[in-house]
C-alpha cells in the first residue's frame, strides 16, 4: 500500500507547509517520478497483522522525521489487480485457517457417521430421510432453470446470512455447520457406493461455490476480529485517548472495510456463478467419473493442488497461519496470567459465538 507522505514543503519560514506538502506529493505520484528522498519504507503492524493492515510510512532523508501532515492512501491510483492481491494476501491466514477447520470439520463428520451407523440405521434417521426427500421432491423433478433459481436463493441466502452478522462470527460456525452437514451428505454416497465420483461432481462447482465460502467466512471472521478488538481498545482507554486511538487507526479501519467489500463480493460472485455449473454442467461429469474410475482421483487431487498452490503458498497463508497461531498462543498464556490484551475480546467472542453451532451439531 502506497502512502505518500511529505515532510519538507518549506516556506519562507522554513516550516513544514500542509497543503504545499500534499500538492507535492501528488505531482510526483501523477508524474510517475521516482521519490527525490531514497525513502526507505518499514512496515509497522499491529498484533495478529494478518487480522489488521500494513501501513509503510515514508521517512524524510535528513531528518527521519514521521509526516504529521500529508497522508493520502491513493486507493483510486493503485492498480485493481493489485488491490484484490493485496486483499487476499492480508487475509490468507484466515482462509487458509477456514479451509482446514472445514475439511477437518468434515472428514470428522464422515468417519463418525460411517463407523457409528449401519447401513440400514443411518439412512433411516430424520436427518437422511429430509435429504432424500429434498432432492426427490425438489431437486430431480425440477428443470435446469430452476434447479439454478433454487441454487441462488438458497446459496446466496446463505452468503447473505454470513456478511449480515459478521459481528457475530457467522460466517465461521455457519462453516462449521455446513461442513458437519457434508460429512453426512458423504455418508449417504458411501452407502450408495458412489462416495468418490460424488466428491469430485461435487468440486465441479465446489472449487467456485465453496471457495467463494471460505472467502467470506475467513474477510468475516478478520472484520469481526477487529472490531472486537478495536472496542477493547476503546474501553481500555480514556475518553482524551480515544479520539487520538480512532484518528491513528482511520487507515487501518478504512483498509480492512476496503478488503471486506471486495472479498466479499468476489466470494458472492463466485456462489453466484456456481448455480448454472451445479445446475448443468455437474450432474454431467458425475455419471462420466461413474464410468471412469480414475479421473475423479485425478480430479480431486488437481482441486486439493488448486487450494494448495493458491492460497498456502502463493498468497504465502502457511506462513501467516503459524505466525498469528504462535501470536495467539502468547495471548492465551497472558490471559492464564492475568494480563488482559484487546485480542482477548476478540478471543473469547470467537468461541462463544462458535459454541452455538458445535451444540446444534452434537443434539
Amino acid at each position: 500500500m502506497q502512502v505518500f507522505e511529505e515532510y519538507c514543503a518549506t516556506g519562507t519560514d522554513g516550516c513544514p507547509s500542509e497543503d504545499t506538502a500534499v500538492n507535492r506529493a501528488e505531482q510526483r505520484c501523477n508524474q510517475k517520478c521516482p521519490c527525490n528522498y531514497n525513502a526507505a519504507e518499514d512496515e509497522v503492524q499491529d498484533d495478529h497483522s494478518n487480522f489488521n493492515v500494513h501501513v509503510s510510512p515514508r521517512y524524510h532523508q535528513s531528518t527521519n522525521v514521521k509526516e504529521d501532515y500529508a497522508t493520502e492512501i491513493v486507493w483510486d491510483r493503485m492498480k485493481p489487480l493489485q488491490r484484490v492481491s493485496q486483499a487476499f494476501g492480508r487475509t490468507s491466514s484466515v482462509i487458509c485457517a477456514v479451509i482446514l477447520l472445514s475439511f477437518a470439520v468434515e472428514l470428522a463428520s464422515t468417519a463418525y457417521h460411517s463407523l457409528t451407523y449401519e447401513k440400514s440405521g443411518f439412512e433411516g434417521s430424520a436427518e437422511v430421510q429430509d435429504y432424500e426427500n429434498r432432492i426427490e421432491n425438489q431437486i430431480k423433478v425440477a428443470s435446469e432453470w430452476d434447479r439454478t433459481k433454487y441454487y441462488w436463493k438458497n446459496n446466496l441466502g446463505v452468503a447473505g446470512y454470513r456478511v449480515l452478522f459478521t459481528p457475530w462470527y457467522a460466517g465461521v460456525s455457519s462453516e462449521v455447520y455446513q461442513s458437519y452437514v457434508g460429512g453426512m451428505v458423504n455418508t449417504y454416497m458411501y452407502y450408495e457406493n458412489t462416495l468418490v465420483p460424488f466428491r469430485a461432481a461435487i468440486e465441479t462447482h465446489g472449487i467456485l461455490e465453496m471457495t467463494g465460502f471460505f472467502i467470506i467466512s475467513a474477510i468475516t471472521a478478520r472484520l469481526a476480529w477487529n472490531i472486537w478488538k478495536g472496542l477493547a481498545h476503546l474501553m481500555m482507554a480514556s475518553t482524551k485517548k480515544r479520539k487520538l486511538k480512532l484518528k491513528k487507526y482511520k487507515v487501518r479501519i478504512k483498509e480492512i472495510f476496503g478488503d471486506f467489500l471486495i472479498l466479499a463480493s468476489i466470494g458472492i460472485f463466485m456462489i453466484f456463478l456456481a448455480a448454472p455449473v451445479e445446475s448443468y454442467i455437474s450432474p454431467w461429469v458425475w455419471g462420466a467419473f461413474d464410468v471412469t474410475p480414475v479421473l475423479p482421483y485425478v480430479f480431486l487431487a488437481f482441486v486439493a493442488l488448486f487450494y494448495i498452490t493458491v492460497f498456502f503458498v502463493q498468497f504465502r497463508g502457511w506462513e501467516m497461519m503459524k505466525r498469528d497461531a504462535k501470536k495467539i498462543r502468547t495471548d492465551i498464556k497472558l490471559l492464564l496470567k492475568g494480563k488482559f490484551v484487546p485480542t482477548h475480546l476478540s478471543l473469547l467472542m470467537l468461541i462463544l459465538f462458535t459454541i452455538p453451532a458445535i451444540i446444534v451439531i452434537l443434539m
